[in-house]
């Protein structure tokens, strides 16, 4: 049944009382592209067979309800995309899932952009693998609560959180991160997060950190002074914007794998120091705009005239106050 009303454009309802899926293991794009479907009722399928609902409802914009009362997923192991791009979901009730099997989840609710509630904090995460863009883009959501999540397994973490605009917090500090490669773009544009607790995170696997915590405006409390980022390479936009941000003590990371550093603290307003005292960036060929903008920063750890390599252009436009004696 994988595709089955795939892009019916002009669909906005449809019975499914009648099917007999007890034997049906994917409905993966079942709906894909139906962007005019406005209601859902799935609660009389049989699904006992089911291992992938892959991009379900992708691209169901007009989705305004979906009822999944019943909807067995013991078996699935591919949930990536399932709701992606519903943009005009208000609510969806997804904590009766049973995910115990699933290794994917990446782009599960990607685009949800109206979104305002959404529980998963029973889901069991222990054998996902991806979980890039779960809930990126979910800008209306308010809470969640991800504390449990078992991420043992998880390599991406890719845009996880990105443009999640509305949430003030978020507990992740349990999160294993032991085998995370990519993390970029993870809190990008999570404008409301005031504070995160990162400090016991594993990092030592990590080579993209880019974008990670950019436009997180109102951040002003976060420690990773003692992340192991010894296989990272690229740390381009890792603090830009962060306007709320007062010091940050990251003298002891470990930047000898870095090539990339453009703007990785430009426009931090209110930062009067960014300590990289220990920094080695002979392999850096991008530290062009890397403090621009930082007009009340005062120390870095280290001799600002003697710190760069590579691109260093506009690397200190604007940062006045680092260089008055």
């Amino acid at each position: 049944m994988s595709g089955m009303f795939g892009f019916c454009e002009a669909l906005e309802e449809v019975d499914l009382s009648l099917l007999d899926t007890g034997k049906v293991e994917g409905i993966g794009g079942m709906f894909l592209g139906c962007a005019s479907l406005k209601r859902a009722n799935l609660s009389a399928l049989d699904t006992a067979s089911l291992k992938v609902t892959e991009g379900l409802f992708a691209g169901c914009a007009a989705l305004e309800s979906v009822e999944l009362e019943g909807f067995d997923t013991g078996l699935v192991v591919d949930m990536s995309y399932m709701f992606s791009g519903c943009g005009s979901l208000k609510a969806l009730d997804v904590s009766g899932f049973d995910t115990s099997r699933v290794t994917r989840m990446d782009g599960m609710f990607l685009d949800c952009r109206n979104l305002e509630a959404l529980e998963v904090s029973g889901f069991d995460t222990s054998r996902v693998a991806n979980m890039e863009d779960m809930f990126s883009n979910c800008e209306a959501l308010q809470a969640l609560d991800v504390s449990g999540f078992d991420t043992g397994r998880v390599a991406s973490m890719h845009d996880m959180f990105n443009n999640c605009r509305c949430l003030k917090t978020l507990d992740v500090s349990s999160f294993n991160t032991e085998k995370v490669t990519d993390m970029s773009g993870m809190f990008c544009d999570c404008h409301s997060l005031e504070a995160l607790d990162l400090k016991g995170w594993n990092t030592g696997a990590v080579e993209d950190m880019r974008n990670m915590f950019w436009c997180c405006r109102v951040l002003d409390n976060i420690d990773p002074s003692a992340w192991n980022t010894g296989s990272v390479t690229n740390m381009e936009n890792l603090f830009n914007e962060c306007r709320m941000l007062y010091r940050l003590d990251l003298s002891n990371w470990d930047t000898r794998q870095v090539t990339n550093m453009r703007q990785m603290f430009a426009n931090c307003d209110y930062a009067v120091e960014l300590l990289v005292a220990n920094w080695n960036v002979s392999a850096v060929e991008f530290m062009d705009g890397m403090f621009q903008g930082d007009g009340a920063l005062e120390s870095i750890g280290r001799d600002p005239a003697t710190f760069g390599h590579g691109d260093t252009s506009d690397m200190y436009d604007g940062c006045g106050k680092l260089f008055e004696s």
